[in-house]
């Protein structure tokens, strides 16, 4: 905990695991906590669009997104 306390003043960030049984809305609202930003509507729908179309897991279809742009 006391390390954990020492990143976050340093301003490193703390990846958490992500849960397995999430959905992809709560994946979103959980990246906008993460980020300090809202996602915007286009893309949550580019997101939910590439989450149905390749038939990966949340955590792919956002690497792809977010490394693709």
């Amino acid at each position: 905990m006391i390390d954990e306390d020492a990143n976050l003043q340093k301003g490193t960030k703390v990846l958490t695991k992500p849960k397995t049984n999430q959905t992809p809305e709560e994946f979103l609202l959980c990246k906008e906590r993460e980020l300090g930003r809202t996602i915007s509507p286009r893309f949550r729908n580019f997101f939910y669009r590439e989450l149905k179309a390749k038939g990966n897991s949340i955590e792919d279809a956002w690497r792809i997104i977010n490394h693709g742009l």
